[in-house]
């Protein structure tokens, strides 16, 4: 969808030029909302997977950081999760899990810079992570 996006700029047919910047619109808006739709099961089943282990927090907390480091958009759709309570709910539950730390760490370092790593810290204080 990008790439017919892209293209779109450089039709010269008026009518065609229209009416692919409506398909090209349509397809995009569909693609963002998949990509908000995705984002919003990670974090749901975060919120639930502290129950289901700490293997099932490590690969959502992991697929979740990958996303908010390759994506600004994922980044910001991340963000208005309100995902910090939720993280921290999971990093606490899970305090010998080395790699669910060091990724949850990792991941709200991504989603808010030094702001999103202090943010965690202050939440942990008399907690574990």
């Amino acid at each position: 969808v990008s790439e017919f996006a892209a293209l779109v700029g450089k039709v010269e047919h008026p009518e065609l030029r229209t009416s692919s910047e409506q398909v090209a619109l349509e397809g995009l808006a569909l693609c963002e909302g998949h990509g908000r739709r995705c984002i919003g099961f990670l974090v749901g089943a975060l919120h639930m997977a502290p129950r289901a282990g700490p293997e099932a927090v490590h690969d959502i907390v992991w697929m979740l950081y990958k996303l908010a480091k390759r994506s600004n958009m994922a980044r910001s759709w991340i963000l208005e999760t309100g995902i910090a309570e939720i993280l921290h709910a999971a990093l606490v539950v899970h305090p010998d899990a080395s790699d669910v730390i060091k990724n949850g760490t990792w991941l709200a370092y991504a989603l808010d810079g030094i702001r999103g790593f202090a943010s965690l810290l202050s939440k942990s204080r008399g907690g574990s992570p």
